[in-house]
C-alpha cells in the first residue's frame, strides 16, 4: 500500500484515464479501485517534449527504456547513447526528435550509438517506433542515426527525414542511416527492419539512405576497416536522395532482403539502388 499517489495529467496528453478503471473518489483524499494497477518496471522514463532527453539516457547506465511520448521533442546537439542495453521508442510517426541548429561532420548524427569515434562502442541498443527530422545543409549538416562498432544493435520502424537541405557528396556526405564498425572493433549483428529515410522534395535529402560499411576506400564510404559481421538489413524504404540508396561496403555473412528503393539520384550524376564493394 501507498500512503500517498500522485496522479497527473501529463500536460493534456491523456495519458491516464480515470474511465479506464472501475474508481471511487472520496473527499479528494482516497482513491479506491478494482482494477489492477501495474506497477511501472525498474529504469523505466517517460520523456514529454521539452524534457532533457540527453539527461534521461545518460541516467540509464545499467540499461533501461526510455518511452518518447507523442509531440516533437527539440535538440541542437547529439542525443548520445553511451551505455549498453538501451531501449528508446516511441508513438510512431507522433513522436519526432527534431535535429536542427548542429555543427555538421562526418561523424556527427542526430542520435548516436557509441561515442562517434567508435573507441568505445555499446552493445544491445534498441531504437524502435519514432522518427527523426533533420534540417540543415553544408557546414551545419549531420546523420540521421549513427553507430560505431558494437553488437546486437537494433532499429525497427525508425522514420529519418530531411527536412530541408541538401546533403553534400564524398567526405562531405550525410546518410540517414549510417553504421559501421569500430576503430578496433567489428560492426556484430546490427538490424534495421521496417525502417524508412527519405528526403522532402525539391532540393531536400539526404545523400544516401542507409549505409552498413568498413571499407572507406571509396569516396563517400566511410569505416575503419575492421568488419561488418552477420548485419540484416530487411523490410525497409529509401525514397528521394541524393545520390544511393542503400551501400553494402566491406560487410560479410550478411543480408540485405525485402527492401524498398525509389527516387535515387535526386542530385543528378551516378546514382544505385544497392552499392556493394568487398563484401
Amino acid at each position: 500500500s501507498y500512503d500517498l499517489i500522485f496522479i497527473s495529467s501529463a500536460r493534456g496528453n491523456n495519458l491516464l484515464k480515470m474511465d479506464n478503471w472501475d474508481v471511487t473518489m472520496e473527499g479528494a483524499g482516497n482513491v479506491y479501485t478494482t482494477g489492477a494497477i501495474t506497477t511501472m518496471p525498474s529504469n523505466t522514463i517517460f520523456v514529454y517534449p521539452g524534457m532533457y532527453l540527453q539527461g534521461a539516457v545518460d541516467s540509464l547506465t545499467s540499461g533501461g527504456s526510455i518511452t518518447l511520448l507523442p509531440g516533437t521533442h527539440t535538440i541542437t546537439s547529439p542525443i548520445v547513447i553511451t551505455n549498453d542495453n538501451i531501449e528508446i521508442a516511441g508513438y510512431g510517426d507522433a513522436s519526432v526528435i527534431s535535429a536542427s541548429g548542429f555543427t555538421g561532420g562526418d561523424t556527427v548524427a542526430a542520435l548516436q550509438i557509441g561515442t562517434a569515434d567508435g573507441t568505445a562502442p555499446v552493445s544491445g541498443v534498441t531504437l524502435r517506433d519514432f522518427k527523426v527530422e533533420v534540417t540543415g545543409t553544408g557546414v551545419s549538416d549531420i546523420h540521421g542515426i549513427r553507430a560505431a562498432g558494437g553488437s546486437d544493435n537494433k532499429l525497427d520502424n525508425i522514420t529519418v527525414q530531411k527536412i530541408s537541405g541538401a546533403s553534400g557528396t564524398g567526405a562531405g556526405a550525410r546518410m540517414g542511416i549510417q553504421f559501421i564498425d569500430g576503430t578496433a572493433t567489428k560492426l556484430t549483428r546490427p538490424i534495421i527492419t521496417n525502417s524508412q529515410v527519405l528526403g522532402n522534395g525539391g532540393a531536400n535529402y539526404f545523400t544516401d539512405g542507409i549505409h552498413i560499411t568498413s571499407d572507406g576506400t571509396f569516396s563517400g564510404v566511410f569505416g575503419n576497416g575492421i568488419g561488418v559481421q552477420d548485419a540484416l538489413i530487411e523490410g525497409n524504404s529509401v525514397d528521394y536522395v541524393g545520390e544511393t540508396t542503400y551501400v553494402f561496403a566491406g560487410v560479410n555473412d550478411s543480408s540485405l532482403f525485402n527492401n524498398r528503393s525509389s527516387r535515387m539520384g535526386a542530385a543528378g550524376g551516378t546514382a544505385y539502388g544497392i552499392f556493394m564493394s568487398n563484401s
